[in-house]
């Protein structure tokens, strides 16, 4: 099989290449041939698709990348070791990152489609080794075909996996943002929009840290339409994430006024079934009456100074219980997401645009 590899025919080179994966296919669901085992397997195939690889004829490259996919996606995982799995990857994708800078479409496609289709598999998704090399910063002596395709692969990992707090992952809000900025002044164009678009993606996370990357948001940041038309995109998302508080404030202002509406009605009802009681109360004696009415002041004193401000709710609150009733149990007051203090629900919106200790965000 090996000899259809350094072969000059490129038929042979294709051959070669069924072979390979027919005996991989024939060792997955067979596994018969105990002479080798996965790892060598794998090690021996990543060395002739590195080959087959550079190869100048399209259908060899072609039936090369379907290859790799079938490798990491199918064969790999649960049969080879993790040690073995990352030097492969380590091997093949350098020389597919070149691919990905080429001049003709089909070929940059082909090996896009391959690098995001492996790094979508969980067991290579956990070595981090795509991530990692395709946000490495960029510097001026590298191709722009071969940035904008690293830029482009980028914003599709973020689409796909989001962003992580893992500091190994390579796709921390740092990195992130710290590669769009290596790319944000490029002379190309197209490098600058996708590199936009990442820092984009990085702010509907983390505000506040790509805030600090650029320049102060002042009329001279202004002048340049790039960080105008930034400043601008980061004002809209600000606006939609206001809408977004807007609207939860209204639904909770909704549910406070619905109880509030029950609670008066509940205590309209209490107050008829009292005076019933009061009026089956007065044939007692005038002695009785004014002993019983006046433990009722008492009693009502007593409720009145441990009841909620708020709410108005009356109970024999200690004042320890009443402290546990603003915190949890009270419909009119809730507790702000960001810096945890307990406010009424109506002043919500006021406090996190002015008192809120978090409100640049």
């Amino acid at each position: 099989m090996v000899k259809h590899f350094f072969s000059k025919q490129y038929s042979d080179k294709v051959e070669g290449l069924k072979l390979m994966e027919s005996s991989m296919k024939s060792f997955m669901f067979d596994e018969v041939d105990v002479r080798h085992s996965p790892n060598k397997m794998t090690r021996a195939a990543v060395q002739l698709l590195h080959r087959t690889l550079r190869d100048k004829v399209f259908a060899v490259y072609n039936l090369s990348a379907e290859i790799i996919r079938f490798l990491f996606s199918e064969f790999i995982p649960g049969r080879v070791s993790t040690g073995e799995a990352s030097r492969s990857l380590e091997t093949l994708l350098p020389e597919l990152l070149a691919k990905a800078g080429d001049t003709t479409p089909r070929i940059h496609n082909i090996a896009t489609h391959t690098i995001l289709s492996v790094a979508e598999v969980p067991d290579i998704r956990k070595l981090n080794i795509i991530p990692t090399h395709l946000t490495r910063l960029l510097t001026g002596n590298i191709h722009p075909r071969l940035i904008l395709s690293r830029l482009e692969m980028v914003e599709q990992l973020i689409v796909s996996q989001g962003v992580s707090s893992d500091k190994n992952s390579g796709m921390t809000c740092r990195i992130l943002c710290e590669f769009g900025m290596s790319a944000i002044h490029h002379p190309t164009e197209a490098v600058r929009k996708a590199a936009e678009r990442i820092l984009v993606h990085v702010y509907k996370v983390n505000p506040r840290f790509v805030r600090k990357q650029l320049p102060p948001d002042d009329e001279i940041t202004r002048r340049n339409i790039m960080y105008r038309q930034l400043m601008q995109e980061f004002e809209r998302i600000d606006q939609e994430r206001l809408g977004e508080i807007d609207t939860v404030g209204q639904t909770q202002c909704k549910l406070v006024r619905s109880t509030s509406e029950n609670t008066s009605t509940y205590r309209n009802n209490e107050s008829t079934h009292n005076t019933t009681i009061q009026n089956k109360l007065s044939s007692s004696t005038s002695a009785s009456v004014a002993d019983v009415y006046e433990n009722g002041q008492n009693n009502t004193n007593a409720l009145k100074s441990n009841r909620c401000t708020f709410c108005k709710e009356e109970s024999t609150f200690s004042e320890e219980e009443l402290n546990i009733h603003y915190w949890k149990y009270c419909p009119l007051l809730m507790r702000c997401e960001n810096c945890s203090e307990v406010i009424e629900i109506m002043a919500l919106r006021h406090h996190l645009l002015k008192d809120c200790d978090f409100k640049d965000k």
